[in-house]
This record gives structure tokens, C-alpha cells and sequence, in this order.
């Protein structure tokens, strides 16, 4: 699947890095990335089914009747792929 994001898209899988959304209990509501990245909840909601889409984020457990949203070892890689982060240098060479 051929996509193009902008900044704010990538904004979004970058405020689930550092909110440290990396699993079911440890995910985000819509509201609060809307809240961390002042992205209307529209956007938000449609750049995440295409990233879901992707594999790039999995829903969370529920926040009340809300959805949770983390952010996968895919999405994360290829967020720092997109970055240009070299991950040899943060996971250090055996």
C-alpha cells in the first residue's frame, strides 16, 4: 500500500513513542493525542484506520467507552526509518 504522510501524521506515531504506547494497557485515547498534538479529532481518527490498516498501531484496551492506541515494533520502525534514525546506534553492535 502506497501512502504519503505529512508532518502531522508522523506527529501522531511520534507522541505514541513518547508516551511510551507500546502495549494494550499502555496505549492512548483519541482526546489524548488530540490534546498532546492539538491535531483535530477528525484527522486523528482517519490518519488511524490508515495506520491500522498498516499494522502500524493496534487498538488498546477500552478508556471507559473510548478506543486506546499503541503503536507497534513496525510502526515504530518505520517511524524511525522515516526519521532516519539508525538503530544500530541505539541497540549497540554485538
Amino acid at each position: 500500500m502506497e501512502c504519503t504522510f505529512n508532518k502531522n501524521d508522523y506527529f501522531i506515531l511520534n507522541t505514541l513513542i513518547e508516551n511510551k504506547c507500546y502495549s494494550s494497557l499502555e496505549s492512548l485515547t483519541i482526546k489524548q493525542i488530540s490534546s498532546v498534538t492539538i491535531l483535530s479529532i477528525p484527522k486523528i481518527r482517519m490518519v488511524l484506520k490508515t495506520f491500522l490498516l498498516m499494522e502500524l498501531v493496534q487498538q488498546g484496551a477500552k478508556d471507559g467507552i473510548g478506543n486506546t492506541f499503541f503503536i507497534t515494533a513496525k510502526g515504530e520502525e518505520f517511524y524511525n526509518r522515516a526519521m532516519g534514525v539508525d538503530t544500530n546506534i541505539t541497540e549497540g553492535e554485538e
